[in-house]
C-alpha cells in the first residue's frame, strides 16, 4: 500500500516537472520571439519612422 502511494507520489512528481520543463521553454520561446520583433522593429524603424509615428497618430486620432 505504501509502495503504490510512493509510486503515485513520483509519478505526479514526474508529470508536474514536465508540465514546468513545457512551461519554461514555452516561455523562452516567447522571449525569443519578442527579441526577434525588436531586433526587426530596430531595422524597419530607421527606414520607416516618419510611417510608424503617422499610424500612431491616426491611432490617437480614432481613439479619441
Amino acid at each position: 500500500m505504501l509502495l503504490v502511494l510512493l509510486l503515485l507520489f513520483l509519478f505526479l512528481l514526474f508529470l508536474f516537472l514536465l508540465l514546468l520543463l513545457l512551461f519554461f521553454l514555452l516561455l523562452l520561446l516567447f522571449l525569443l520571439m519578442i527579441m526577434v520583433m525588436f531586433l526587426l522593429m530596430r531595422l524597419v524603424l530607421h527606414l520607416r519612422l516618419h510611417l510608424i509615428l503617422l499610424l500612431l497618430v491616426v491611432l490617437l486620432m480614432l481613439l479619441l
